[in-house]
């Protein structure tokens, strides 16, 4: 919530300058304080979605332990294909570059993907200090006790063009919003 209430308060002081965004977007926690700067929630309902958003994330946690990794140096596409052929739960999280991948979810999977990824190539496996395996498959359950809270909260049409990070393609349906902060 902090986090989110900082992006908020910096998105009001440009307000206040006179500036109104065109398009915004949000990678993960900040598509929340994106989704206020676009005028689709106001932000007590942000506070109220990040703060059920962090409780169900904690849930799956405790359900399975993960880890991500950020793999650099090696194209998305053969990332993509290691975390497929890997044994055990091992998924793309962020595509953060053309040069840098992250990969989440069980520790051994995440640990013998990242091996397997210098040996095809890659410059490192960056392990990241987290405490779970965000964005994976791992993040299900926190989905499932999510919907409910996503479900409850008025999402308006956004003033700005909103992006998702989800699918990266414009939407201002609140439906596909929904859906996209379930998916995330």
């Amino acid at each position: 919530p902090a986090i989110f209430a900082l992006s908020v308060a910096l998105s009001n002081v440009l307000f206040s300058m006179g500036l109104r965004p065109d398009m915004v977007a949000g990678h993960s926690l900040g598509e929340y304080s994106a989704l206020v700067a676009g005028g689709a929630l106001d932000f007590e309902a942000g506070v109220s979605l990040v703060a059920a958003r962090a409780a169900c994330m904690q849930y799956a946690c405790e359900q399975k332990t993960g880890s991500m990794s950020a793999i650099l140096g090696l194209d998305a596409e053969t990332v993509e294909t290691l975390c497929r052929e890997m044994a055990g739960v091992v998924d793309v999280a962020n595509f953060n570059s053309p040069e840098q991948t992250v990969i989440s979810g069980e520790p051994e999977a995440v640990g013998r993907a990242g091996e397997e990824a210098k040996k095809c190539g890659a410059r490192k496996a960056v392990s990241l200090t987290v405490s779970g395996a965000f964005h994976s498959r791992l993040m299900e359950p926190a989905a499932e006790r999510y919907a409910a809270f996503v479900n409850s909260i008025d999402i308006g049409r956004p003033t700005a063009r909103f992006y998702p990070n989800v699918s990266a393609e414009r939407t201002d349906e609140t439906a596909q919003i929904q859906a996209n902060l379930l998916k995330q």
